[in-house]
């Protein structure tokens, strides 16, 4: 059939379809367009439906950390700040016993942390479902990491200063600094191979037999406690200072020389003072009459 029958047919002309033709190209156009849009337009909320719902996670997930680190906060601090009865050690025990638990909290830290910033990042600066933000909580840990290390040190110095009143605020904060830097696994407590390396580092390098026995008279299964630390260091600091004084008197009796003669030392000491030292003091670069005061004293003080 041609076009001019089906025009016919439908009671229209020629020139009527031919005026219509550019108005049904364009409309078919606009469609098309339409169509296009529509599924650019579904695309986008599917887009936005995705991400919000990925920021409400979010939101969630920091709300869900934030209540338990705060739990975690409330509870330890409750426990630090608690009256304990009974002596000063069991409150330090108390102590030492949730430090741990607090130390450990960093990690939870720094998890909502890093969900704070993916929260900033994805531009979510308001979450319904807590009132706790990472600033809040991280000011709250860090007081109470303060609280814990304070009432620590403050016990601490108690016990010390009822056992070992001679130990000065000065001392005890310097054994404190070197105790915290070489208990690596932060457990108050120094190992065995803590302890041998906190003693390297002040000079000292013990054979195995004597960090045994010093181990055997300072350890509690295994472990070396503040207290006993600072016994041992200041001990030892009281052996360097008597050390000195009996180098400085040798050095005197020398008259200022390395070495001291048995004839100076019979002048200064008691002859049976003389007798003991000359058969302990190792002789001065081999020369007989010449004794060697420092190497006896190193010895004699280890």
């Amino acid at each position: 059939m041609h076009l001019s029958t089906e025009v016919n047919g439908l009671g229209l002309d020629h020139k009527t379809v031919e005026s219509k033709v550019p108005a049904i190209g364009l409309l078919t156009e606009k469609w098309n367009q339409f169509l296009v849009d529509v599924q650019a337009r579904g695309q986008a909320l599917s887009h936005e439906l995705a991400r919000q719902q990925a920021n409400e996670a979010l939101r969630l997930q920091f709300a869900d950390h934030a209540k338990n680190f705060n739990s975690l906060l409330f509870e330890e601090k409750s426990a630090i700040n608690a009256h304990v009865a009974g002596d000063l050690e069991e409150q330090l025990a108390n102590v030492q016993k949730h430090k741990p638990i607090i130390i450990a909290g960093q990690a939870q830290l720094n998890e909502l942390e890093n969900l704070s910033h993916k929260l900033q990042d994805a531009q979510v600066f308001h979450n319904p479902h807590t009132e706790h933000n990472f600033p809040t909580l991280k000011t709250n840990y860090d007081q109470l990491v303060r609280e814990t290390n304070s009432k620590e040190a403050l016990l601490q110095k108690e016990i010390i200063q009822k056992t070992n009143s001679l130990v000065s605020p000065q001392q005890l904060a310097e054994f404190k600094e070197v105790f915290q830097h070489f208990d690596k696994d932060k457990n108050n407590t120094l190992s065995r191979l803590e302890f041998k390396s906190c003693l390297q580092s002040l000079g000292d390098d013990p054979d195995e037999k004597t960090l045994d026995q010093l181990m055997a008279n300072m350890a509690t299964d295994g472990r070396i406690d503040f207290e006993s630390f600072v016994t041992f260091m200041s001990n030892k600091a009281a052996d360097s200072d008597t050390q000195s004084q009996i180098l400085e008197a040798f050095r005197v009796i020398s008259g200022d020389k390395d070495f001291v003669t048995e004839e100076q030392l019979r002048r200064a000491l008691p002859a049976e003072k003389v007798n003991y030292l000359i058969t302990k003091m190792p002789h001065y670069k081999g020369q007989a009459g010449d004794y060697d005061y420092q190497a006896w004293a190193q010895s004699a003080f280890h």
